[in-house]
């Protein structure tokens, strides 16, 4: 059954999750999202609002990724020892694995912290600050989940595919089309660009339950009297991996964001590119020096894993760079800009480090 606004009340009403007399009374509002999956909101006045994930029919995997998400919110749901992810994920709500069908709470009045960017410009701190005091918190509590064999049943540690990439072999995989050709070309004219990617490989741990796909779009932010909350969302690829890959996400993020926002800009000068990067600055020290703190890392510490995570941060904006060059002809501005931040921060991890993080 696929679930669209007008039939999704008698699925909800099957499972428990709405009564008749709410949907009689009119507290009932079930609005379409447009995203990869077929996603519900429903909206309610008396009573929690769900969030309804359902799988494509475009997309064979999405059963497999939304099972995943389930399994995690499940563990958040259950066990004590994930007690610093519960405070920032969505509650699972309801999993219906014959149809894959998942619901989870509706964080109330929420806004993504890309809508947030986009509707108040700038990059206000306390929201990096947010970010990096919740995600050092989850980070921060892996050795008890780590140490219990059972939290580490469902999953299977992998690479991301970026470090996996051949200079001779450039995105063989048909799935990545012509943005993958032409993030190739541009690759391969970069002499030791894969090479260094490469490296990263033998540089990952597995030292936490990461996000995977840590981005402003699965970060929801919600405010009330002038007070900050967050909750991070889209679990469908949480797995065993690299602390590092969710935190230099982060920086790749505001980066990538900071290069778009340029590109717009008609009158970006070099004055007006080093105000607006000194804004970035900002914002990405206060998200590393608050998860730093969560992670209680000393200065000596937290400059070595800062230099660690630029070179990820690297592979990280890679990644971006190719989800936009999907259905587009040619480079923009924005991914040329990407990639010589790319190829900066290889050069000198220590140069960027202290051009993101003030000292």
């Amino acid at each position: 059954m696929f679930l669209t606004a007008s039939n999704s009340v008698h699925y909800l009403m099957g499972r428990g999750l709405v009564s008749r007399a709410s949907v009689v009374d009119g507290d009932f509002l079930v609005l379409e999202a447009a995203r990869r999956h077929r996603v519900l909101k429903v909206l309610r006045r008396n009573g929690p609002g769900y969030l309804v994930k359902q799988p494509s029919t475009t997309v064979g995997e999405k059963p497999v990724s939304l099972s995943r998400e389930a399994t995690f919110l499940q563990m958040v749901g259950t066990r004590p020892a994930f007690w610093a992810y519960a405070r920032c994920v969505p509650r699972l709500l309801d999993f219906d694995p014959g149809t894959a069908t998942l619901v989870t709470e509706l964080v109330p009045d929420g806004e993504s912290v890309m809508e947030f960017h986009l509707r108040v410009g700038g990059y206000p701190i306390p929201v990096a600050a947010l970010l990096g005091q919740q995600l050092g918190a989850c980070h921060a509590s892996a050795l008890p989940i780590l140490s219990d064999p059972a939290n580490l049943a469902n999953y299977q540690p992998q690479l991301p595919w970026i470090f996996l990439q051949r200079r001779d072999q450039p995105f063989a995989e048909p799935s990545f089309g012509a943005a993958g050709k032409l993030l190739g070309t541009l690759l391969a004219a970069e002499p030791g660009l894969y090479e260094r990617i490469a490296l990263l490989a033998g540089e990952w741990r597995t030292d936490a339950i990461t996000h995977g796909d840590m981005k402003w779009e699965n970060l929801v932010i919600t405010e009330h009297d002038g007070a900050l909350s967050a909750k991070i969302v889209d679990w469908e690829l949480a797995n065993l991996g690299d602390a590092v890959w969710d935190t230099a996400s982060i920086f790749a993020a505001y980066l990538s964001f900071w290069a778009w926002r340029s590109s717009q800009t008609l009158d970006a000068d070099a004055k007006h590119l080093e105000r607006t990067f000194a804004e970035v600055s900002s914002a990405t020290s206060a998200f590393w020096r608050s998860y730093a703190a969560e992670r209680r890392w000393d200065a000596a510490q937290a400059s070595a894993e800062l230099q660690r995570c630029m070179r990820f941060v690297a592979a990280r904006l890679l990644l971006i760079v190719f989800e936009s060059l999907f259905n587009v002809p040619q480079l923009t501005a924005a991914t040329t800009g990407s990639i010589a931040t790319v190829k900066a921060i290889l050069s000198d991890p220590a140069v960027a480090a202290a051009q993101l993080v003030a000292a």
